[in-house]
């Protein structure tokens, strides 16, 4: 009997442990996120397209006049800048733009600071 219990419990890790991880949301389904940062908060839609996916970016509480890229990261680490702004005299952002991977592949999505990388917010 104590043979045939370690054989089950191996069994049981083995089976635990290959365990896939859940599947990605279906490709033909929007995906909103979250961003967060220092003093600024906003969210980004992923929307499906023929091309891969269409952005809506909305941002409030960046420093006036603060230039900004979004930057997508694949799961392969792979870094995409989709667009450039400057936010406005409110420190607010609307941001419209394409990119080739779709909702499901963005795995990291980062605004930063242009020319210096600095991290304004993430959904991280």
């Amino acid at each position: 009997l104590a043979a045939g219990g370690a054989a089950a419990a191996a069994v049981v890790l083995l089976t635990g442990g290959g365990q896939a991880a859940p599947p990605a949301p279906p490709a033909s389904h929007a995906r909103t996120v979250a961003l967060h940062g220092s003093g600024a908060a906003g969210h980004i839609t992923l929307t499906p397209s023929s091309w891969g996916s269409d952005l809506t970016l909305t941002l409030d509480g960046l420093p006036k006049g603060e230039h900004c890229s979004l930057v997508l990261v694949g799961a392969n680490g792979q870094r995409e800048e989709v667009s450039t702004w400057t936010a406005d005299y409110e420190g607010t952002a609307a941001v419209h733009a394409m990119t080739d991977l779709s909702p499901a592949q963005a795995t990291s999505i980062r605004i930063e600071e242009v020319g210096t990388h600095k991290l304004l917010l993430s959904n991280a």
